[in-house]
């Protein structure tokens, strides 16, 4: 079972179904996960930490999501998020970043960088991570000698 996944977060379904046909089947198994509610959306989390949750402006309330994503961070340390929308808001991109969204997809032709977000996150966690202390040692120059110790 793959421990990254694309968690898209939205109404319609459409992102959903433009990202399903531009991840090619060669990224190891990525899902596509269309979520419409918020314990859903955790609930995946849960399962697949190491997820990339893409959340549809046009579903959320920017600083209702601002609200919510430091919530997201403490809980689900390696997941990462973007925000999908169909025209640009500069003021509300400016603040999303400072909260920690790592990218903003404007309109469908920009869903190739998300393809590239989701290949770069699932290298970085091919197998998801096994325990703090492993996740730390990895990341140390050092630390993959010690990891099958900890492990």
């Amino acid at each position: 079972m793959p421990t990254t996944n694309c968690l898209v977060y939205e109404q319609r379904g459409e992102w959903a179904a433009a990202l399903r046909q531009r991840v090619p089947p060669a990224m190891g198994g990525i899902r596509v996960v269309e979520i419409r509610e918020w314990d859903g959306l955790l609930a995946a989390l849960r399962d697949a930490p190491t997820s990339i949750i893409a959340v549809d402006a046009a579903y959320i309330r920017p600083t209702s999501w601002m609200a919510r994503w430091p919530a997201i961070v403490e809980c689900f340390p390696l997941a990462r998020a973007m925000v999908l929308a169909q025209h640009h808001d500069l003021a509300a991109e400016a603040a999303l970043r400072d909260v920690g969204i790592v990218e903003v997809i404007r309109g469908r032709g920009d869903l190739d960088c998300m393809v590239a977000l989701l290949a770069r996150q699932r290298a970085r966690y091919p197998e998801g991570p096994v325990s703090w202390r492993s996740t730390i040692l990895r990341r140390l120059p050092w630390g993959s000698v010690y990891v099958a110790e900890v492990d």
